[in-house]
């Protein structure tokens, strides 16, 4: 009886999930229609937003308790005993079914995909992640051989994630030859990892806290691995992964398929498809990155903080957490290392600076209220005393007149 009602809630599930996906696509063409008046446009976005919280309610009320996965939708988890891991996975696939729009001023390149594209591309990413965890446990390395491990664990899961999204044997017509894309795109790796993958924070910290069950240090303080702490560390750090290997996948098919119109087609949310909108979209990336590079990353090593993107019911958001960073602070120069001085000298002046403006500040109050001000009233009753003088004698004058 549990089956025939799980897999009713399954089918009615999956059935709204696609009429409300279909009409979302449908609303989306006509956004991108120029001929909309502000109007249209702002009824059209608020029809979207209203189907976006529909979808994440059928997801909740109409989830399926006993896992059984919709195709393309969801894992299947073959974890019968609880664990950490089963834990973690489930939580992570339960927040892949909400929104994934970018609530953050920070553009990412799967920005560019449709909100479908963008949730199989994670879920691809996940069960990769989970294939290669396995393998882990089972190459029974000890911490040491672990840490040496994760470059070659990220490329590992990188390369399979783009194979399995894309297809191994995925061709297309470009420039009148047949390219196959994924070998196309396999051939940055060197790029992919030193941009994105080598910057992807405490990769050896999930792991070991997956295999090993080994304590998180947060703000100086240690949680052990069944903690709620731990375990909302270890979910958010998950969820950066995901999306930082999602971009990397997407990086190297936008340097060299972006305008592609078999793979807009195919990939792209409806609102970029204009050669001019994916133009400004790679753009706008190219921009982060340079402002990344020289400003962002040194400012957040002498802060001490990594940013974490997460997901949230309402769509990705961005965490900042504590880590210590000397290390690394260390080893900057050239512009990065003039950053991070100039931030030394604004904390080193600007408080003074705010003492000197208010002690001037009210100096200047004190001067114009006291001094200028009463001068400028002593003048101003004169000048109405003189005018009162000018018109008592004026009266007297014309009295005399008449006598």
């Amino acid at each position: 009886m549990d089956k025939a009602l799980a897999k009713i809630r399954l089918n009615m599930r999956t059935s709204g999930l696609n009429q409300i996906d279909k009409t979302l696509e449908g609303i989306e063409r006509q956004l991108i229609s120029s001929r909309l008046n502000l109007l249209d446009i702002l009824t059209l976005q608020g029809r979207c937003r209203e189907l976006r919280a529909a979808r994440w309610l059928v997801n909740r009320v109409l989830y399926p308790q006993d896992r059984v996965k919709p195709i393309k939708d969801m894992v299947i988890i073959n974890k019968n005993k609880q664990s950490v891991w089963g834990n973690l996975h489930d939580s992570c696939l339960r927040s892949l079914q909400t929104s994934l729009e970018n609530q953050t001023l920070t553009p990412l390149e799967i920005d560019i995909l449709r909100e479908d594209q963008k949730r199989e591309l994670l879920i691809t990413i996940l069960e990769e992640f989970d294939l290669l965890l396995e393998e882990l446990q089972s190459s029974k390395l000890d911490s040491m051989q672990l840490s040496d491990k994760m470059p070659l664990f990220l490329s590992d899961l990188w390369r399979a994630a783009t194979t399995k999204f894309l297809g191994k044997y995925y061709t297309l017509t470009y420039n009148k030859q047949s390219v196959e894309v994924v070998n196309v795109l396999l051939e940055e790796q060197k790029i992919v990892e030193k941009e994105i993958l080598a910057k992807i924070p405490f990769v050896f910290d999930l792991i070991n806290y997956l295999l090993f069950k080994n304590a998180f240090i947060i703000n100086n303080t240690l949680y052990e691995a069944q903690t709620p702490e731990a375990i909302a560390r270890a979910e958010s750090i998950l969820n950066n992964l995901l999306i930082q290997v999602a971009n990397a996948v997407m990086q190297p098919l936008l340097n060299n398929f972006a305008d592609v119109e078999e793979i807009k087609q195919k990939y792209y949310s409806y609102h970029l498809m204009a050669t001019r909108e994916v133009e400004r979209f790679r753009n706008n990336l190219s921009w982060h990155y340079r402002l990344q590079s020289y400003w962002s990353e040194a400012q957040a090593i002498y802060e001490s903080q990594f940013h974490l993107f997460t997901f949230t019911e309402s769509g990705i958001k961005k965490l900042d957490v504590y880590a210590p960073r000397s290390q690394e602070l260390m080893r900057l120069s050239g512009i990065p290392l003039v950053v991070t001085l100039w931030l030394e000298l604004q904390d080193a002046i600007a408080p003074r600076l705010k003492t000197i403006t208010e002690f001037i500040g009210r100096g200047l109050v004190y001067v114009l209220k006291n001094i200028i001000g009463k001068g400028i009233g002593l003048i101003g009753r004169g000048v109405l005393q003189g005018i009162g003088d000018s018109f008592s004698v004026g009266k007297v004058g014309r009295r005399s007149d008449r006598l």
